[in-house]
């Protein structure tokens, strides 16, 4: 979850309860409402970090952003970024479709486990890309790159 600045979070929280919040919220003392849900759309509540305040209540179609993950191990289906020179980790990417920039020194290769996907990563000061490749795919680096990206389609 990103937070958009400090002071500020975002909740994902079930439509059912999001929805009962908000007729708490918005309906006058007495009044109730009745939730219809729709199995494609998102409530995002915005809270104050310091207070805990509701700052606002706003539906959205999900996902409010690519559920793309990324973390030091790779399993045999995640996106890979494998290291080249120790102690730096693999950087393995997991998900739904999305793309998760960072900056991964010493990589050697690019894997796309069970995805559809591609990498960046920057030589000399030059962008490059591995193209969309398909699963089941490595792409080896001749030498070792800084990556800057993985994208899952």
């Amino acid at each position: 979850m990103r937070f958009p600045r400090a002071g500020i979070k975002q909740l994902r929280v079930p439509l059912a309860v999001a929805m009962g919040l908000s007729a708490v919220l918005a309906a006058p003392s007495g009044a109730s409402a009745t939730p219809s849900a729709s199995p494609t759309v998102e409530t995002v509540i915005t809270m104050d970090v310091a207070t805990g305040q509701v700052l606002s209540i706003k539906k959205v179609e999900a996902p409010v952003s690519p559920d793309i993950s990324n973390d030091n191990i790779c399993q045999s289906s995640d996106v890979c970024w494998k290291s080249g020179q120790t102690p730096y980790a693999d950087q393995g990417f997991f998900g739904t479709p999305g793309t998760l920039t960072g900056s991964w020194p010493y990589r050697s290769s690019f894997r796309t486990g069970s995805y559809t996907a591609s990498g960046t990563w920057i030589y000399g000061g030059v962008s490059h890309s591995t193209g969309k490749r398909g699963p089941g795919t490595t792409v080896v680096l001749s030498g070792l790159a800084t990556a800057t990206s993985a994208t899952i389609y």
